[in-house]
């Protein structure tokens, strides 16, 4: 069981990775380099596959925590972004998506599924020490 989870972290953690390469360009020009918003998605996919490859490897607590972070971090900021304009450097004011954006729902359904797991795996392994 305890490798299924990893995989299937894993291919969340692809999936928000995968989501994110695949909208980037469509936000060429939104914000000043470094912190452009397709900078952010390409770093954010950076992190999420170092996560999945983490989780394979060396499925530890503190790891199985980072990827929670991780995708708590992600949504939170897709959801605020829904709502709210994003008060971040660079960005034109009033900067505000809506779920009707290419790839947002199918990133928020990806990082869900990988706080879910992520907190599973990190009950897991906080009860094997």
């Amino acid at each position: 069981m305890k490798l299924a989870l990893r995989v299937l972290a894993f291919l969340a953690l692809v999936g928000v990775a995968v989501v994110h390469l695949k909208i980037a360009g469509n936000y060429k020009g939104v914000g000043k380099d470094p912190l452009s918003l397709p900078d952010q998605f390409y770093a954010q996919s950076a992190v999420a596959i170092l996560l999945g490859v983490a989780l394979i490897a060396a499925p530890r607590q503190a790891v199985w925590a980072a990827s929670l972070l991780f995708g708590l971090g992600s949504l939170s900021v897709l959801v605020y972004s829904r709502y709210k304009a994003l008060p971040v450097y660079g960005f034109p004011p009033g900067f505000q998506e809506s779920w009707h954006a290419e790839g947002a729902k199918l990133a928020a359904v990806f990082e869900g599924v990988t706080i879910a797991l992520s907190f599973v795996g990190l009950a897991i392994t906080r009860s094997d020490d």
